[in-house]
Formats: C-alpha cells, structure tokens, sequence
C-alpha cells in the first residue's frame, strides 16, 4: 500500500495538471465553434423582412418580400433612387413621368399602362400597399435607377450596390470561418471553403473584414488568406434619363401678358398693341380651371391668333387658377383630374391654333407641392407631344416657396419665368417698391440656382402702388405707368433717382398723409433690361399690357434687339 499510493498521488497529479492545462488551452487557444445568432445580428424582423447590406455595408434599410418579389418603401424608394415617382393617394395610382411617356399602374395590380394605353403584364405587383404602406417592386424600380441587388435566405438579407467603387479580393487558402468580431473566441458568423474569394471591407493586420459572394459579413484570419488582387468594377448603366426636348424660340424671348376677362376682350388686342415694338409672344389668360373635377373655362380665340401669327408673333394661352372658389389640393390630387385639365387645355390649343400654354398656378400651399409638380410633368408631356410651348410662372424664390421646385419644372417645361414683381403689395404693412433692382437681381440669381439661364424669363411690372400712410394706417393701391405719373404731379410729390432700388422715387405729404411712389418707367425698365442682359437670360416679359407708357417700347425693343 505504502508502494500504491504514491504512484496513485502522481497519477491525480497529472490529470489535474492535464485537466488544468486543457481548459487554459481552451480558454485562451482554442477555437470557438459557437454559432451566432444571425437574425439578430442581420436584425431580422420577421419572415418577410430582408435587411439590406448595401454597399458592403450593414445599413438600417430593410427590404420586404410580397408574393416572392422583393419590395422597398415608396418614400425610401424615392430618396434612394429616383424621386421622379409620384404615387396619387386619393386613387391609388403610381405615375412615373418620362420626356414623352408616362408610365401608371393602379396599386396591388400586376399590370401597368403607358401614355398610349398600352398594357403590360408584370409577374410581380410593381406597387404594393400592405397595412397602410406603400412598396415598390425592386425589379420595377430597376426600370427608373441604376442598381443591382440579390436576395439570400437564411438569414433573410439582400446585397445592394448604388456605387462601384474598385474592390480589393482575396481568395482563402484552407477552408475556415468568419467571425462577428476578430478573435479566436467570437462567434462563428459562416464556413467558408478553401479557394472562395472573398471582398475585403477592412484590414487590421491580424484580421480582416470581409464579405462573401452571398453577403456574409465577418473577419477571417489573416494568415489563411493570400492573393489579393484590386479588381475594376463596372457600374450598371442600364438606365439613362433622357433629357426632354426643349422648345426655344432661338432668341430672345419678349412675352406680354394681356389680361383678357370675357371673351369680347380678344377684340382690344389690336389698341393694345398700337405702340409695342419687339413683342414676339402674348399671353392672354385664357383659361381658368372653375372646379374640382378639372373643368376649364376657355375664353381662346382663334381670330386672335390669326391676328398675332400675321406678325410673327407666337400666343401662349396662361392656364391658371384665379378662380378663388376652386379647391386646388382637390384637383390637383387624382390623375383624373389632372388630366381633364390638361385634355381641356390641349383642346383649346388645337381650336384656337394657338402656339403654347403659360401655366400660372399661384397661392399654392407646401402640402400642394407635390401634385402641382406632377401637374406639370403631365401636362409637359401632353405639350411637347403636341409641339407646343411650355412656360411656367413662379414666385421670386424664398425657403418658403421652394416646394413650386424650379429644378424640376426647368426639366420639363421649355422655360420658367420669374414673376420679378410684388416686392411689396397690398397686404405688405410697408411702404416699399414693387420692384427694386436688387428684388429682382436676388430673383435671377436664386433661379439661375435650378433653372438654366436660356431657358429662364424675368417678369417686369407695367404698374407700381402709390402708397398712403396716416393716422389710419399704411394703404396703398396698384396703377400703371401712366396713372402713378399724373398722381406725382397732382399732388406736387418731389421725385428723386434711387440708387438702391434702381428707379425714381416721388415723396410728398398732404394733409398729414404721406405719399410714396417707387414709379416704374423707362429708366427703372432699363436697369431691369441690363440686369437680364448681363446675367444671359433666355429673355423678359411683361405684366401686363395697357399699364405701360409708349416710350417703354424703346428700350425693350433695344433690349430684344442687341
């Protein structure tokens, strides 16, 4: 026993040191064949829910498989892609505008429409609504952006590419694995084969973050990696928007508009234009939507237009909405709605022989924005298909307008014109001029921001107002040239040149009122002309005719002429 025991102390001996050795070896050298948790780690939501690995990359974008398609949210859609596509709540119809087509199909339908009519037949919905939420096929967004992705399962995940830069590859030498994080110790993420090749995302010198061909993230060891090679990528170009054709009038433009009420007023186009010089297009407001569903009022001439073509001069019929009964969020709404506008439009054109449409949609709100701009992309493609001119009139651009969006109405009409006027008006609380040469310098510039400067018009007034201010107050009121004159010498106001604002300015008090006149005439004119001459813009109108004084058409008629 004395012999046993010893030799059997030896023997625990050397299992504790063994036991004691093989878990310091486990714990510090051994591998980890612990699996991650890859739903967590992709965070996946559900069966449906695809995270998207965009670029490489985890991302918080997430992708939803409907009926075995591939879908994104229409909101995400348009941030990502292209925001040219308009989905119309009130029916349900996803539009998406081209130079001369327009492309719709009705939610939770396989089936989608061009501007003839023609039906195509999808195997997937391209618009999808699922509890309240709009989706758009991935496959049919394909049609409008250039991207590529593929889905994978298991977990649920789709790889994305919108960029395509160079990669850096390297292909395993031994079959192994890839981890959440560098180490021995971290859960396994995927087994990947010898000879696999693998793009790296990062490299820490003893790993390296990669991602697989199927979008397995994870770092693998450096040293069972080898051959890296930079490798030229070609981005996918399958989609090119193709820029509308433009209708210019290859010079400079010199459109009046002629403010016509009732249809006997086309008569008094003839004494309007007894002393114009240079005009090549009127404007005559013509149209007038009156009601919710798309109804216009048509007041064209084709008498006029006969008149006005016999001198070379164009007719654009101003399209507006000054019917102040009219409810524009409604009208604007529904693709139908739009459209019996634009057919109503188009229908006068073709009656009247006229050569374009003015569209003069004002006082809109933010939450109009959006079906105004799809409003013109319409009624652009129904224009440029029938070879008529159109031109758009805006505001001087603020923060506070920009949802009229200049750029994307200078993609689809022929010219947008800046209403450079109403500096200060009726409801302004102040005095001031209604177009001081820096008013419209500032409105140039901001527009030449998002509109090109050939195809964009400047506005001028043919009237000023004629300010009051006294005990009750600041009033004022709107006349022409002519008008604001007689009133500075009836009342024996003192006229002064101002720098600042580029005209005269008359002051003058009577009977503890002070009067105020920043008059328009030919000298504020001409500061307006050089300041469109200097910045190359595609020309001038103005509002409206009858306002001016005849010795203004000297100096637009030199301006048109240079």
């Amino acid at each position: 026993m004395k012999k046993v025991l010893p030799k059997l102390l030896i023997l625990i001996l050397i299992v504790c040191l063994g036991t004691a050795f093989y878990i310091l070896y486990e714990r510090e050298f051994a591998y980890s064949s612990e699996r991650s948790d890859l739903d967590a780690l992709y965070g996946v939501t559900g069966e449906d829910d695809y995270p998207i690995i965009l670029n490489d990359a985890f991302s918080d974008l997430h992708a939803r498989k409907i009926d075995g398609a591939c879908y994104m949210e229409y909101q995400t859609v348009r941030e990502m892609f292209n925001e040219r596509f308009y989905y119309g709540a009130a029916d349900g119809v996803l539009v998406y505008c081209l130079a001369e087509d327009q492309i719709a199909t009705e939610v939770n339908t396989k089936t989608w429409t061009d501007a003839d009519g023609k039906v195509t037949t999808e195997e997937y919905m391209p618009a999808a609504e699922v509890d309240g939420t709009l989706y758009l096929a991935l496959d049919f967004v394909q049609r409008f952006a250039n991207f590529e992705y593929e889905a994978f399962e298991e977990p649920n995940r789709i790889r994305m590419y919108t960029e395509w830069p160079d990669q850096t590859t390297v292909v395993c030498e031994e079959s192994t694995q890839i981890r959440e994080f560098g180490g021995i110790k971290s859960l396994v993420v995927d087994d990947v084969e010898a000879g696999e090749e693998l793009v790296v995302i990062q490299d820490l010198d003893d790993w390296i973050r990669v991602i697989t061909p199927d979008a397995m993230i994870g770092y693998l060891e450096s040293k069972t990696i080898g051959n890296f090679q930079e490798k030229k990528r070609e981005p996918v170009t399958t989609y090119s928007e193709e820029e509308p054709s433009h209708l210019t009038m290859g010079g400079k433009v010199n459109m009046a508009w002629n403010a016509v009420s009732v249809e006997a007023g086309n008569d008094l186009i003839e004494g309007l234009m007894e002393n114009t010089k240079s005009i090549n297009v009127l404007a005559p407001t013509w149209l007038t939507v009156t009601d919710e569903n798309g109804s216009v009022s048509d007041i064209s001439s084709a008498k006029y237009v006969k008149w006005a073509h016999d001198r070379d001069i164009q007719v654009w019929a101003v399209l507006d909405n000054f019917n102040t009964g009219v409810v524009m969020s409604e009208f604007l709404a529904t693709r139908e709605t739009r459209g019996n506008v634009i057919d109503a439009a188009l229908r006068a054109a073709r009656t009247s022989g006229c050569d374009g449409i003015n569209l003069d949609f004002e006082s809109l709100g933010a939450e109009d924005g959006e079906n105004f701009v799809q409003f013109v992309r319409e009624l652009s493609i129904a224009c440029r298909r029938q070879k008529l001119f159109l031109s758009i009139d805006n505001y001087v651009p603020y923060g506070f307008n920009d949802f009229y969006d200049l750029e994307e109405q200078a993609w689809y009409a022929d010219y947008v014109v800046i209403m450079g006027y109403d500096e200060h008006f009726a409801g302004s609380g102040e005095p001031g001029s209604v177009a001081s040469i820096g008013y419209v310098d500032y409105g140039i510039t901001e527009a030449m921001k998002e509109v090109p400067a050939e195809r964009l018009i400047n506005g001028m007034p043919f009237y000023t107002r004629v300010w009051s201010s006294g005990p009750d107050g600041v009033d004022s009121f709107a006349c022409g040239m002519a008008d604001a004159q007689a009133f500075v010498q009836e009342h024996g106001l003192t006229v002064r040149w101002g720098n600042n604002e580029g005209q005269n300015y008359a002051e003058g008090e009577e009977n503890g009122i002070l009067y105020q006149v920043w008059l328009e005439d030919a000298e504020s004119i001409g500061m307006k002309l050089a300041a469109a001459e200097s910045y190359g813009i595609a020309g001038v109108a103005e509002w409206k005719l009858g306002m001016e004084t005849p010795d203004i058409w000297d100096v637009i008629g030199e301006y048109v002429n240079r």
